[in-house]
């Protein structure tokens, strides 16, 4: 009886696990994939040198743009749901997609939020780097862009700032 009643119960607790993980599949949150103009993004706009773009794209673009390379498994839900939360989140801080579109206040503030962020590693974030490794910027990397940052011209007429 002992066999009879664990067999039951353990083909009921994995019906109960798997019904419910299958059904969840079937809600599938936007793909952050937009249609957007290049004109319009951070890096064209600024003319980043080629390696500066790559480090940019590489470590800050999934999150902070209209294009996320998505991995297997962030299409598997509830991954899903956490993956499309934390570009939404993501995307309200900076979108480098919409740069042209910002308010010039907001991009200045971006690029000196960007150098801290950067220098205190706080972008890209720990867990983001645990699923992407090759995300992680090495110190050089790091004062490359810092580097580059420094130096956008952020008195340009581009920015809505009168130079003092």
């Amino acid at each position: 009886m002992d066999k009879f009643f664990s067999r039951i119960t353990l083909k009921r607790t994995i019906l109960f696990l798997i019904v419910p993980f299958f059904l969840i599949q079937l809600y599938r949150p936007n793909k952050n994939d937009k249609d957007s103009v290049m004109s319009d993004d951070f890096l064209e706009i600024s003319n980043a040198p080629e390696d500066i773009k790559l480090l940019i794209k590489n470590s800050c673009y999934d999150c902070h743009s209209n294009y996320t390379n998505y991995e297997w498994y962030d299409n598997i839900s509830p991954i899903s749901w956490w993956v499309d939360k934390t570009v939404a989140k993501g995307k309200v801080a900076i979108n480098f997609s919409e740069w042209k579109n910002t308010d010039p206040q907001k991009r200045l503030s971006f690029l000196s939020a960007s150098v801290f962020d950067i220098k205190t590693d706080r972008m890209p974030t720990e867990r983001y780097i645990k699923l992407h490794p090759l995300a992680k910027l090495s110190i050089e990397e790091k004062e490359n862009i810092i580097m580059w940052i420094d130096d956008i011209n952020r008195f340009d007429p581009y920015y809505g700032i009168n130079e003092h």
